[in-house]
């Protein structure tokens, strides 16, 4: 019996339609106001078990990337991109760190429209803001 209501409540959740919601990201990574040229950088969508990358690309010559995804979910999605980069200061150590950071969570995500967040410039010479 109660593998029966179980067998019956997980198909019920694989069944259930989410919607597809859309985003559209796009910045600049500099390092002591350079920009850092050729840097991977992922579109992420959080999940619970396993996050999901939703886009991919290297930043230009200028230090910009735009990326774009979109995700099948029930609830709000949660992107955020991830990037690792090197930022030297002078002769002194460097810095060689993975960065995520998230867009603010008042976005409003639905399958009608593509949200677009600007993150601006990301300049890891200056002290990180908090984005959220």
């Amino acid at each position: 019996m109660y593998f029966l209501l179980f067998y019956i409540f997980f198909v019920n959740i694989f069944l259930i339609n989410g919607n597809i919601q859309k985003i559209d990201v796009k910045g600049r990574i500099l390092c002591q106001g350079k920009p850092l040229q050729f840097l991977n950088v992922k579109l992420k969508e959080e999940d619970f078990f396993f996050d999901d990358i939703l886009d991919e690309n290297f930043t230009s010559e200028d230090g910009n990337f735009e990326l774009s995804g979109e995700d099948d979910e029930i609830f709000n999605i949660q992107p955020y991109i991830q990037f690792t980069y090197t930022c030297c200061e002078y002769f002194e150590n460097c810095q060689h760190d993975t960065k995520v950071l998230f867009p603010p969570k008042n976005l409003n995500l639905s399958s009608t429209l593509k949200v677009l967040h600007d993150f601006g410039n990301i300049d890891f010479h200056k002290p990180l803001q908090i984005i959220n």
